[in-house]
């Protein structure tokens, strides 16, 4: 737990405290954050005392000074969590995109980071299957049933912790995408089947606003007509409870 002098709440630090505890790496970093403050560009909250170290600032702030100098210190790289974002994908195959030579790593001190050049590259030849599908609302299995279907051709790669694989297609083939985007929009919609006690409500309120009468054999309820009229089997009016009711209910006042 940081001390009181330190630590505000949970989302503020003191300048102090983020320069002595690793927060940026080098001297030049630490001048770059504390010159920011000083123009304005980024807005203390408050101070615990006179001096600079007690300055008060939002953990965000910092933390996003903090990745842009680090972007541009480590030779404008992602980190492995970063690039996942942009691309759109699980950074469990970031390792296979390394070793196949899609995406370029650099070794630092705190694991590899990988670069800008690399992962914009990549991103304007190929596209997350599962981005596509999140854009026009289905899955990426059923997305890649699609692109089957129609030779569209595309690379799947493992992700690991038993995890489907994730596939990425071309960029090329974005028109063709786009065709496939319609057609699936503009496919019918298979209609929900309404519950057995929907149905059965829906048909006692149908005989009731017409005046037509509840189907009868013998004097009693017809239950096989009126399960068929229902859409469902007729042991619903014998095994289901609120099914039972409702038809004795209706029975009754009818």
């Amino acid at each position: 737990m940081l001390p009181a002098t330190e630590c505000i709440n949970n989302e503020v630090l003191t300048l102090g405290y983020i320069l002595r505890n690793g927060h940026f790496g080098n001297s030049v970093a630490k001048g770059e954050l504390i010159a920011s403050i000083m123009d304005g560009k980024i807005k203390p909250v408050g101070r615990i005392g006179g001096q600079i170290q007690d300055i008060i600032l939002q953990k965000s702030d910092s933390a996003a000074f903090w990745k842009k100098t680090r972007f541009i210190a480590e030779g404008k790289t992602f980190s492995p969590a970063e690039a996942a974002t942009h691309l759109h994908c699980d950074p469990t195959i970031l390792g296979a995109l390394i070793k196949e030579g899609s995406l370029q790593a650099i070794q630092v001190p705190a694991g590899i980071r990988l670069t800008e050049k690399s992962v914009m590259e990549f991103g304007t030849k190929f596209v997350s299957v599962a981005k596509l599908a999140k854009k026009i609302g289905t899955s990426s299995r059923k997305l890649q049933r699609e692109l089957l279907k129609r030779d569209i051709q595309f690379t799947k790669y493992e992700r690991g912790y038993g995890k489907s694989d994730q596939a990425f297609v071309s960029a090329m083939d974005e028109a063709r995408l786009d065709e496939i985007f319609q057609t699936m929009r503009s496919a019918p919609q298979i209609p929900v089947r309404p519950s057995a006690i929907t149905a059965l409500k829906q048909f006692l309120t149908n005989l009731k606003e017409t005046g037509a009468p509840l189907p009868r054999r013998g004097g009693k309820p017809n239950k096989r007509a009126i399960a068929k009229a229902c859409g469902f089997d007729r042991n619903m009016l014998y095994t289901n409870f609120e099914a039972v009711k409702l038809l004795n209910l209706y029975d009754t006042e009818d």
